[in-house]
C-alpha cells in the first residue's frame, strides 16, 4: 500500500471514530506500529491530527481541509477516467469554471489539449496546468489558503460576481440524494455555491466513494445540478434527485 493511500485511510478512520489507538489502527491496516506512528508524525505535521498517547484523534472533525497533496493522489486512476467523460461536455468556445478541488487537474490538463476555450478558476495548481498550455485564464483574486493551494474569501467572491461561465466543473467531499452534495470546509463550500450562481451548466466531479456521505455543510440541492459525473453508474437514487434540472433545462432549450 502506497504512504498516501495509507495515510488517506487513516483519516477516514479517525472520520468516524475521532480517536484511535496505534494499535487499532496497525490491526485494521496490516501494517505495523512503526509504520502507523510514521504516518501519524506526518499527519501531526500537516495539521490534520494530533498524537496522544499510544494513539491520535482528529483536529476540528469533519471541518479539518485534508492538504491537497494527499487529496490529488486519492483515488487517481479514477479521476482521469472522470475527466475524460467530462471533457465530452466542452463545446469550443466556452468558457469553463473550474473550483479549488484535486478532481478537477486532470481535466485542466485535458483542457490544454483545446484551442478555443477560456477557464476561470480559483485552483492555483489548475492555474499553473494552464498558463504552461497558453489556455486563456482568469484567475479570482482572494487570500490563499495552503491547504487546497487555493484562493478563497470576499475577494474570490467578489471577482466571480462579475463573470459568467458556460459550464462549471466542481467536486466536494460527499454526495447523498437526501443530504445534497455537501463539504466540511466554509470557505471553499461559499466559493462553489458562488460559482453554482454564476454557471449556465453545473456538473459534480466525484468518485463512487464520496456517494452516500454527508457531512456538516450543504454546497447545493442535486437538483441544482445539470448532472453528476462519477467513475460508476449512478443507481436510480442519485438519478432522480437531479432529474428536475434536466427536465427544467429541456424546457428552456
Amino acid at each position: 500500500m502506497l504512504r498516501l493511500e495509507r495515510q488517506q485511510q487513516i483519516i477516514e478512520i479517525l472520520e468516524k471514530r475521532r480517536a484511535v489507538t496505534v494499535g487499532y489502527l496497525a490491526k485494521q491496516l496490516y501494517i505495523s506500529p512503526s509504520t502507523v506512528r510514521r504516518d501519524l508524525s506526518e499527519l501531526e505535521q500537516a495539521g490534520i491530527i494530533k498524537r496522544s498517547h499510544g494513539g491520535a484523534m482528529i483536529l476540528d472533525y469533519r471541518r479539518k481541509d485534508i492538504p491537497i497533496i494527499i487529496r490529488e493522489q486519492e483515488g487517481a486512476p479514477q479521476k482521469q477516467l472522470i475527466a475524460q467523460k467530462a471533457l465530452k461536455l466542452v463545446k469550443d468556445g466556452d468558457v469553463v469554471m473550474l473550483d479549488s478541488s484535486s478532481t478537477v487537474l486532470p481535466l485542466a490538463r485535458l483542457l490544454c489539449e483545446r484551442e478555443n476555450i477560456t477557464v476561470i478558476t480559483n485552483n492555483l495548481k489548475a492555474v499553473m496546468i494552464l498558463y504552461e498550455a497558453g489556455v486563456k485564464t482568469y484567475v479570482t483574486g482572494g487570500v490563499i489558503d495552503p491547504s487546497a493551494f487555493a484562493l478563497t474569501g470576499r475577494s474570490t467572491l467578489e471577482t466571480l460576481d462579475r463573470l459568467q461561465a458556460d459550464i462549471l466543473f466542481f467536486s466536494s467531499r460527499g454526495l447523498d440524494p437526501y443530504a445534497g452534495v455537501t463539504d466540511f470546509s466554509e470557505d471553499e463550500t461559499m466559493v462553489r455555491q458562488k460559482m453554482l450562481e454564476r454557471s449556465k451548466k453545473r456538473y459534480l466531479l466525484l468518485d463512487h466513494t464520496k456517494l452516500y456521505k454527508a457531512y456538516m455543510l450543504r454546497v447545493c440541492e442535486p437538483s441544482q445540478l445539470d448532472g453528476v459525473i462519477c467513475d460508476q453508474k449512478l443507481d436510480s437514487n442519485i438519478t432522480q434527485s437531479i432529474k428536475k434540472q434536466s427536465a427544467e433545462n429541456n424546457q428552456h432549450s
